[in-house]
């Protein structure tokens, strides 16, 4: 239960060691002989650049430009999702089977885009996800939307792991499994031979 008085944020600010204090605190303080070092490691796992990948083919509509005949920017965003939800089907965790089996899904809580060139009518598009970090309710994933080889737009982005009610939820530990797998060994994925699925 948490406590009837809860101190305010600047007094929880003030308390907390300026950042050269807390490097200093971490590199003195001697750790318990008895510790093990695994301790010391964030739960986190972060993939190898040359690994996870995913790609999806992506056409570009009428209804997807503009008036000067330009994808409009918010649709890259929807390009990006349709990657990241790709993903986690070929994974064997759809959104439905996530709702329906864990109760849970996923919500963009940041998203930093980088627009390096338009896409245009008719254009063969592919987006490639990558999986960057597997936190605990947490996913970090690297996007990037091409056309024929050439970037267009990129994509760092981290969704968040929630429940039904809308608050935080753990990773489920089946999804997070696989994720953790994939990132480590690159079982599932390969930069190599990456998994490509094209609309219909």
């Amino acid at each position: 239960m948490l406590p009837r008085r809860v101190a305010s944020f600047r007094t929880c600010l003030r308390a907390l060691p300026r950042n050269d204090e807390r490097s200093m605190m971490a590199s003195t303080s001697p750790r318990h002989p008895e510790e093990p070092a695994q301790r010391e490691s964030r739960r986190t796992h972060h993939a190898d650049p040359a690994l996870a990948s995913h790609e999806i083919a992506v056409r570009v509509y009428y209804e997807d430009t503009d008036a000067a005949g330009m994808v409009y920017h918010v649709n890259y965003l929807k390009f990006a999702e349709r990657g990241r939800t790709e993903m986690l089907r070929s994974l064997g965790f759809g959104q439905r089977v996530l709702r329906e089996g864990s109760g849970v899904g996923f919500a963009v809580r940041r998203c930093l885009i980088d627009y390096l060139a338009a896409a245009r009518l008719d254009d063969a598009l592919t987006v490639e996800t990558r999986i960057a970090e597997v936190g605990s309710a947490t996913l970090s994933l690297c996007q990037s939307i091409r056309r024929d080889g050439a970037i267009l737009a990129t994509l760092d982005v981290l969704v968040a792991c929630i429940g039904r009610e809308g608050r935080p939820r753990r990773v489920p530990a089946a999804l997070r499994a696989v994720l953790a797998g994939t990132v480590l060994t690159g079982s599932a994925f390969s930069s190599t031979t990456p998994i490509v699925q094209k609309t219909p």
